[in-house]
């Protein structure tokens, strides 16, 4: 996808995004699967794609266009079931969020389950996407420190650190 779009469609931003979104998609559904291995290689290639696509998404006002139709016709799709099973599989985060934000999920998930004007529905299901994306940027965040913390290298350049501050400290 990349090497297609970047030979092929280097001057079409739309195509970049799309074929860029695909591969992203490619690598996170094939590391589930197995059929990548996790390394840090590919999970930087995987974090320059997300911010290629963001930046793309944000400052290209074509692509950003794009996007939004895309999004919106994807909405218009989702039917009742699936509303409800996005309610379902809310209530873990609802649950786990402090009180505003626990209060505006819990509206979101009733107005995208029950909401009858889709204008309505589909901005519902918007910010609910929208607050729960932030929630898992907050865990993937969370997750890297906790890998760095747990590197023993980052450890010793720590402790390194941390004795070299108190010498310095100590000698004056």
């Amino acid at each position: 996808y990349i090497d297609h779009v970047l030979t092929k469609r280097r001057d079409d931003a739309s195509a970049i995004e799309q074929n860029f979104e695909i591969a992203r998609q490619d690598i996170e559904e094939g590391l589930k699967r197995g059929d990548y291995q996790q390394d840090s290689k590919l999970g930087a290639f995987l974090k320059v794609l997300v911010r290629c696509i963001t930046d793309l998404r944000a400052n290209h006002p074509e692509v950003a266009e794009a996007h939004a139709i895309r999004i919106k016709y994807k909405l218009q799709q989702i039917d009742a079931d699936q509303r409800q099973m996005i309610a379902e599989n809310t209530k873990d985060v609802i649950a786990l969020s402090h009180d505003k934000l626990a209060r505006e999920l819990k509206l979101d998930v009733g107005l995208a389950v029950s909401g009858e004007n889709s204008s309505a529905r589909d901005s519902a299901i918007r910010r609910l996407f929208g607050r729960l994306a932030q929630v898992r940027l907050v865990l993937l965040t969370s997750n890297a420190v906790r890998a760095i913390n747990e590197n023993t290298g980052y450890q010793a350049a720590t402790l390194a650190l941390n004795i070299y501050t108190v010498l310095q400290l100590l000698i004056g």
